[in-house]
């Protein structure tokens, strides 16, 4: 139900410890109480529906700890806004001119990310983004990257990228990207300053032996992995299914492997507590009721 449809009857059935039901007043609950509550929605409904439901919703909105969840890619359609959020955010908040997108991303990390535990940056975004938060959310948790990266230049003219920003999320476990564009430096400085990362999801990609060797190496501790949409060989699938051996989630749906290995990969992959694989047409391995199936070429 939508927080406005659900707020218009003002009115919450709970029970209590005796199990006797309680009528309450949504605005008369406890600012904890919606704290928890708000910190559950995404940025839509944060920004364009809770803060205009009454002045004590809007008030509670201000609490930083409702905005430890930014996910960028859910408002955004690589470097512009999603069209019909855009359409909503003039029309509620009456812009006429041009909204841009990397200025919304960092006015929200300046005045909402100082309790940011997970950030997931639009598909393309500026390098300035990263570099605010970086700066301002040191407790993050969960980093989702973008694809496309606008790079920018120092006062002095050098050029800071991702990878000299890992070592400012010390707490960071888990780490999504969409590609592979500096994968092999980004990992060996989590490996060095991120000694808590235990997920990595990666979509979209060619993974190589250099990138795989990356991960293994690098991510000791990793047991959830993400290749979704990936190309990759048999043998740097098999040197990942070798030295990540604290894999208990593994997810490669839809990927592309080319291999003659399909033996000692499904014998591998049968250790694995959850292994989910989708295939498509071009597919050799198929995966049916948690069952491992393989077509050899």
């Amino acid at each position: 139900m939508p927080i406005t449809s659900m707020c218009a009857e003002k009115k919450l059935q709970v029970y209590n410890d005796d199990s006797q039901l309680i009528i309450q007043q949504w605005e008369d609950l406890s600012m904890d109480c919606l704290v928890n509550v708000f910190g559950r929605l995404g940025l839509e409904s944060l920004v364009l529906d809770v803060p205009f439901v009454c002045k004590s919703w809007y008030n509670v909105t201000l609490s930083p700890l409702c905005w430890q969840n930014l996910d960028f890619s859910t408002i955004s359609f690589f470097g512009s806004f999603e069209p019909r959020f855009e359409k909503r955010i003039r029309a509620e908040l009456q812009v006429n001119g041009k909204i841009n997108l990397n200025a919304f991303v960092k006015f929200l990390l300046l005045r909402r990310g100082g309790f940011a535990t997970r950030i997931v940056f639009p598909r393309c975004c500026k390098h300035e983004a990263l570099v605010l938060a970086a700066n301002v959310c040191p407790a993050l948790k969960t980093l989702g990257l973008p694809i496309f990266v606008e790079l920018d230049h120092d006062q002095h003219g050098k050029i800071t990228t991702v990878k000299h920003l890992i070592r400012k999320w010390k707490d960071l476990d888990s780490l999504i990207m969409e590609n592979s564009w500096e994968m092999i430096a980004i990992l060996e400085q989590i490996g060095i300053h991120c000694k808590n990362v235990v997920s990595l999801s990666i979509k979209g990609t060619y993974i190589d032996g250099s990138e795989a060797l990356a991960i293994v190496t690098h991510l000791p501790n990793i047991n959830s992995l993400f290749l979704r949409q990936c190309d990759f060989k048999g043998a740097n699938l098999l040197m990942i299914l070798k030295g990540c051996n604290r894999l208990s989630s593994f997810d490669m749906s839809y990927c592309n492997v080319n291999s003659r290995g399909g033996d000692e990969i499904l014998e591998l992959a049968s250790r694995i507590g959850m292994v989910k694989y989708l295939s498509n047409k071009n597919n050799h391995f198929y995966l049916e009721s948690m069952e491992w199936k393989v077509d050899l070429l």
